[in-house]
């Protein structure tokens, strides 16, 4: 059996880089990063409407007037942080946080009767599991290339703290039966 390895490779040219410091992949990694995001920020609007409500309602969502339009904040700030690369991993979470539970409760497709809603839900279900893979996947390699979360991982690091001052150790010792704490600085040798 032939075994055929990727044509990319681990890292960059030098060995030092990570592997989309080529320039077509600083170009891929922030469009995938907006196709991912635009799902979420297309939605969140949508998780505002009475619609929403009424279908999470449906579903037999407890209080769907304050979890969805809370989901649709969740959504709106993942998505925003995704798209942004600001504190991309965190926006990762949120957006997993979100559609765990939504595909569990919103696609249940095992248990509808029409085989076209079924179908539907199916899908859709799917879909959601796509979404969390791409999401842990943003959790766990961070937001990439022209993000505000590379820039200031590039900004100079702050200079080395001084040492802090000795700090004063306590010695017991005896003194005729009685017993005398004396307070010292220890000093490095």
């Amino acid at each position: 059996m032939h075994v055929v390895s990727s044509t990319l490779p681990a890292r960059g040219r030098s060995g030092t880089e990570p592997a989309y410091a080529g320039v077509s992949a600083r170009f891929l990694v922030p469009l995938g990063r907006a196709l991912f995001a635009l799902v979420f920020l297309a939605s969140a609007p949508f998780l505002f409407t009475p619609a929403a409500v009424a279908a999470a309602a449906r579903s037999d969502v407890p209080w769907p007037q304050v979890l969805v339009p809370l989901a649709g904040v969740v959504v709106a700030v993942g998505g925003a942080s995704v798209l942004l690369g600001w504190r991309a991993r965190l926006g990762a979470w949120l957006l997993v946080f979100f559609l765990v539970p939504v595909t569990l409760v919103m696609h249940r497709f095992w248990s509808l009767a029409d085989p076209a809603a079924a179908t539907l839900a199916r899908s859709m279900f799917l879909k959601n599991v796509a979404l969390i893979g791409g999401a842990l996947l943003l959790a766990w390699n961070g937001a990439g290339p022209w993000s505000i979360d590379e820039r200031r991982s590039r900004r100079a690091p702050e200079p080395p703290r001084p040492p802090a001052p000795p700090r004063p150790h306590r010695r017991a010792r005896r003194d005729g039966g009685l017993r005398v704490v004396e307070d010292s600085i220890r000093r490095p040798l």
